[in-house]
């Protein structure tokens, strides 16, 4: 039986972390909620980036 070794690397934008603090300012400023669901969504789609890596393991 063939065995292999998988990783997933996760890596998010540079823009992310200050996207979600100006979000933060403005809706602070604001005194409002933003639609968290469409912020999960967007960020998802665009902010963050999979790679699936394999190898197989020798014996």
């Amino acid at each position: 039986m063939a065995t292999c070794r998988v990783s997933v690397e996760i890596k998010s934008r540079w823009w992310v972390p200050v996207y979600i603090k100006t979000l933060t300012l403005f809706c602070l400023m604001m005194r409002c909620e933003p639609d968290y669901r469409k912020v999960a969504e967007f960020i998802v789609k665009h902010g963050i980036s999979q790679k699936l890596k394999y190898k197989p393991v020798k014996r």
